[in-house]
């Protein structure tokens, strides 16, 4: 099938397919990366929005 085809020209085929596939790999490694850092923000955040409650809730008193 590529009998005609010289080694260069494989290579170069190769690259075109290969390239798109680790660009949408890295891609979705940094949107999971986002996500995850993102997540834990919220989670941090929410914690300190509790204990924010607490404290005002125990300064009242």
């Amino acid at each position: 099938m590529f009998s005609h085809l010289d080694s260069w020209e494989v290579g170069l085929i190769v690259l075109l397919v290969a390239m798109p596939i680790a660009l949408f790999g890295a891609i979705e490694m940094v949107g999971r990366m986002n996500r995850e850092k993102a997540r834990k923000l919220a989670q941090r955040n929410k914690v300190a929005e509790l204990e924010a409650r607490r404290n005002a809730r125990d300064g009242r008193r």
